[in-house]
C-alpha cells in the first residue's frame, strides 16, 4: 500500500457498537474512514454509481425522482446472493479506491478503517491489523432493533447472515468487549490507542 500509516480494520456484527468505538478513537484525534459512509455517498442522487445501480436493478429500486430507495435495494439484495454480488461488484472497487486514496494522504501513525463486513466480503487486504468489537447476541438484537426501528426477526436474519462470531474473534488481532460499560470501553480504546501509536511509529521509523 502507498501509505505508511498503520491501517486498523474495525469490524464486528450488527449492533456490536462499532460506531461508538470509532467515535471514541476519533475523540483521540485518530483519523477514521468508514466504508459504509463512502458507499452511501456513492448512492447519492445524480452520481454515476447511482445511475449504474438503477440500470442494473431497474426502476423497482428507484423513486420517481430517480433516487435510490435504499430500503427497497436492501430487500432486493438481502436474500439474493447473485443480486448482492452484482451490487458489490459496482460498489466495492470504488470504495476500495477511495479508502486507499484517503489513507495515502494521512500523516498519522495509524488510522481506523470501519468495515462492517470485513471478513464476509474479503476486504482484509485493505488493512494491516484487525480490531473486532464483540458483545452478546442479546445486546446486538436490542441495540440494532432500537437503533434501526427494525423487528427482532429481521435483526436475527441479519445476524445469521454474518460470519460466526467465534470465527470473527479467531481471526482478530485485537478485541474490544462492548457490554454496556462505557468507562471500561473508553479505557480499552485508550489502551489500544497507545499500542497502535507505538506500532505505527515503529513502522514509520523502519
Amino acid at each position: 500500500m502507498a501509505s505508511d500509516c498503520l491501517k486498523i480494520g474495525l469490524t464486528g456484527g450488527i449492533g456490536s457498537g462499532k460506531t461508538t468505538v470509532s467515535e471514541l478513537f476519533e475523540a483521540l484525534d485518530v483519523p477514521v474512514i468508514d466504508a459504509d459512509v463512502i458507499a452511501r455517498s456513492l448512492l447519492e442522487p445524480g452520481t454515476e454509481t447511482t445511475r449504474q445501480v438503477i440500470q442494473e436493478f431497474g426502476s423497482a429500486i428507484a423513486t420517481s425522482g430517480r433516487e435510490i430507495d435504499r430500503a427497497r435495494l436492501r430487500e432486493r439484495v438481502f436474500d439474493d446472493v447473485d443480486a448482492r454480488n452484482k451490487l458489490e461488484s459496482i460498489l466495492h472497487p470504488i470504495v476500495h479506491q477511495q479508502i486507499r486514496q484517503q489513507t495515502a494522504t494521512l500523516s498519522s501513525p495509524y488510522c481506523i478503517i470501519v468495515i462492517p463486513l470485513l471478513f464476509e466480503a474479503g476486504h482484509q487486504d485493505l488493512v494491516d491489523r484487525v480490531l473486532v468489537v464483540d458483545t452478546t447476541r442479546e445486546n446486538q438484537i436490542n441495540r440494532a432493533a432500537s437503533r434501526d426501528q427494525a423487528s427482532v426477526q429481521d435483526i436475527k436474519k441479519i445476524l445469521d447472515s454474518q460470519i460466526d462470531p467465534r470465527e470473527r474473534l479467531a481471526r482478530a488481532d485485537d478485541v474490544i468487549e462492548n457490554n454496556d460499560d462505557i468507562e471500561q470501553l473508553k479505557l480499552r480504546v485508550r489502551e489500544l490507542d497507545r499500542q497502535y501509536r507505538d506500532l505505527g511509529s515503529q513502522a514509520l521509523g523502519s
